[in-house]
């Protein structure tokens, strides 16, 4: 479907009247003359027509010319002529030779809608006719597929349109020459209903019997925006009558002369019409002038104002010293055909407008000459009309809402219904009558129905709509945490689908569901979780704090050491606390500070390893064996790291082995109260320390195979070649 023809050929054509959009940014109209509307600048330039008087076109949705005509030719977006669209029985002098109107039954068609040319007795006057052309045809550029129906066989240069009150059709009027009778048509997605004829205003007269065309044939014939207002200006009678039309019936009535008097001399040649946006004043024109009526006062023709000359006294550019038709643009001001020249009327809708009779100047080929386009006044203001069909009931709201909130309903209905019946089963209150309803609250999960039933003179309608009203998410915080201080904690929501932690300064995304957090004191968190729909429930979490207080104790007793035997040691923390906080452990570092050892193992229960605990028991074993075949003072030390800079020191008494002993396996105990917290590594020596040499106090250096003389000695390990050990041995004789 073509953008450009969907904006008003559904005119909303569908249930509301929308506002127009660019259909008439860009205007062709006299000799290769154009105006172009964008951004509230009004630019002059060239058009592909060459005609005194009506043209007709509709723009497209970037405000260029989708078909344009001058009654004769239908031209395509290109500017050159359409596909069989030459031929048309508009006429080069006539008033409103032409009308393009969209197709509301195919958003690809539009009507070609002319009247003959009156200027001359011979040839006759070919009457109303219409053409149709598709819009996609050859290649888009269009092709007049019916051309030239007769509707009537002679009428007035006057042809106008309006939109129908149901927001769906158009009327179509033209006018007899000689008689005071309307000929009305209704255009729907059917097509052109017949001929109603009727009969009002005042029979005029020519006031020279040398004018062809009859007493009604030159002049405009020109509706209000709203429709609402017609007004026909016939210059051979020197009349100027105003008129009611009924959007929806398309009756015409209170007909009233705007200037009566019969006289040439007297009265003037009257021309060109338009009225303001707001439909307050009506411009009408004569050939060389401009002038104001205020439509609420009794008589206008009293107040009628002068805005002065359409054109100069003297135009040396132009031979044609006369001018006439008039428009009001899509910015709301009114243009007057001024030949070389567009005038503009500044302010319209107010008492003291002005005209500026050469506000903008054409190219150096181009000329009003007389007239200026028939545009139909409605398609600026679709939106505003109001619509005569039955109303469309609608609703805004929101369509799932937690359990226990309250809705609020907004009637959308359009076609300007006049009452209003709501029905909110389940809900409190159940039912209200008008336009605008209490909130409506819900207290229990379900599916629930909104019914409204709108109605106006023309008739009613229903709009039922379903309300889902939903719970809130079960969100868990988690279980309580048990942590050390100044650790970091990752929290853990679910059962939401977003969330929102309570502000902390520690924390580091209070959005997320698994943020982590630092906390010195114990603290309690809210975790608020919303589901898809928006509801949301809460949950708290606390997190308990310990300070970092390890006591550590060796317990336990100390055995000799027999050389090359095995000494076994067991460390085992105790105070297990309730709670365990997962993948937190305490790190102990196990050393063995004094090298005589030939070797050291140590085993744990389970893995330590860059992991952190609150208090906990483990089982840590230390398997020593003794090197050196002579007695020697063994001293043990075992650390635990609460931190990496202050080490906590578990110490071995030093035994003396004064002889070969055999050691039985003896047990330690280290209780660790408190946490420790940042324990970052854990030492497991799952292999041999070798001990590479001695080295005695004076500096001198041993290998592991000489034999020492009783003294004092360092130790050196070396693992993979490095020092990893030094420590002091002595040496006592046998």
């Amino acid at each position: 479907m073509n953008l450009r023809l969907t904006i008003v050929v559904l005119l909303v054509l569908a249930t509301t009247v929308v506002k127009g959009q660019r259909e008439y940014d860009t205007w062709y109209f006299g000799r290769s003359a154009s105006l172009t509307f964008s951004a509230g600048i009004v630019t002059a330039g060239q058009g592909p027509l060459h005609t005194e008087e009506g043209t007709s076109f509709w723009c497209g949705p970037d405000g260029r010319p989708l078909l344009s005509t001058d009654g004769r030719t239908v031209y395509a977006h290109d500017g050159q002529p359409m596909l069989n669209g030459r031929g048309l029985e508009g006429g080069w002098s006539s008033t409103q030779s032409a009308l393009i109107v969209p197709d509301p039954g195919n958003s690809q068609r539009f009507y070609v809608f002319t009247v003959g040319d009156l200027s001359n007795i011979l040839p006759p006057n070919p009457g109303l006719h219409y053409s149709i052309v598709d819009i996609t045809a050859d290649n888009g550029r269009g092709d007049v597929v019916v051309k030239n129906r007769r509707l009537l066989d002679s009428c007035a240069e006057k042809l106008t349109a309006t939109v129908h009150c149901d927001g769906r059709s158009w009327w179509i009027l033209a006018h007899s020459g000689s008689e005071p009778v309307f000929h009305v048509y209704r255009l729907t997605a059917a097509g052109l209903s017949s001929r109603r004829d009727i009969r009002i205003g005042a029979q005029y007269a020519l006031l020279d019997m040398r004018n062809p065309g009859g007493p009604y044939g030159l002049g405009y014939l020109k509706f209000s925006a709203s429709g609402s207002k017609l007004v026909m200006s016939s210059a051979h009678a020197h009349k100027l009558e105003l008129f009611d039309f009924d959007t929806y019936s398309g009756d015409i009535t209170n007909a009233r002369l705007l200037d009566g008097r019969s006289s040439h001399k007297d009265s003037p040649t009257w021309y060109g019409t338009a009225f303001s946006s707001s439909e307050t004043f009506l411009y009408a024109t004569t050939f060389t002038r401009l002038y104001q009526f205020t439509l609420s006062d009794p008589d206008p023709l009293l107040t009628m104002r002068d805005l002065g000359r359409t054109v100069p006294i003297v135009d040396t550019l132009d031979t044609l010293q006369f001018t006439g038709g008039v428009q009001c643009g899509p910015d709301g001001r009114l243009y007057v055909s001024a030949l070389s020249h567009v005038g503009i009327v500044e302010n319209p809708d107010d008492a003291q407008a002005f005209l500026i009779p050469r506000a903008l100047r054409l190219g150096s080929m181009a000329n009003t000459l007389i007239g200026m386009p028939n545009i139909m006044d409605c398609v600026y203001r679709l939106r505003d009309l109001e619509v005569c069909a039955p109303p469309t009931a609608d609703v805004v709201y929101d369509s799932v809402v937690c359990v226990g909130s309250c809705v609020t309903f907004r009637d959308s209905s359009r076609h300007s219904p006049k009452t209003w019946s709501w029905s909110f089963p389940g809900g409190s209150p159940s039912t209200y009558d008008g336009p605008t309803p209490p909130e409506i609250c819900y207290s229990t999960v379900g599916s629930y129905d909104v019914i409204l039933i709108t109605t106006n003179q023309y008739g009613a309608d229903t709009a039922l709509r379903s309300l889902r009203v939903v719970g809130p998410p079960t969100v868990s915080a988690g279980a309580d945490i048990v942590k050390c201080d100044t650790t970091r904690t990752f929290l853990e929501a679910s059962g939401a689908s977003r969330y929102e932690w309570s502000n902390h300064p520690g924390i580091s995304n209070i959005y997320v569901p698994n943020p982590w957090i630092r906390v010195f004191e114990t603290t309690t968190l809210t975790v608020r979780g919303y589901s898809t729909e928006g509801c949301w429930s809460e949950d708290t979490i606390v997190i308990h704090v310990l300070p970092i207080t390890p006591t550590i104790q060796l317990t336990g007793s100390y055995s000799l050491v027999r050389k090359g035997t095995r000494a076994r040691m067991n460390v085992r923390a105790l105070h297990v606390p309730d709670r365990m906080i997962n993948n937190d452990s305490i790190d102990v570092v196990i050393t063995i500070d004094e090298m005589i050892v030939r070797d050291v193992v140590v085993t744990v229960g389970r893995e330590l390893s860059r992991q952190r605990i609150a208090p906990f028991r483990f089982d840590l074993h230390v398997r020593a064996v003794v090197r050196k075949e002579t007695e020697a003072t063994v001293e043990f030390m075992a650390t635990a790291l609460a931190d990496e800079f202050a080490p906590k020191a578990i110490p071995v008494q030093p035994v003396n082995i004064p002889q070969c002993v055999t050691i039985l396996p003896s047990q330690c105990e280290v209780a660790v109260e408190g946490c420790a917290l940042n324990l970052r590594r854990f030492t497991m020596i799952d292999r041999q320390l070798l001990v590479t040499s001695y080295v005695a106090v004076d500096g001198r250096e041993y290998s592991e195979h000489d034999e020492l003389a009783p003294g004092v000695y360092v130790a050196v390990v070396r693992l993979r070649g490095s020092v990893v050990e030094t420590s002091p041995v002595i040496v006592t004789g046998e």
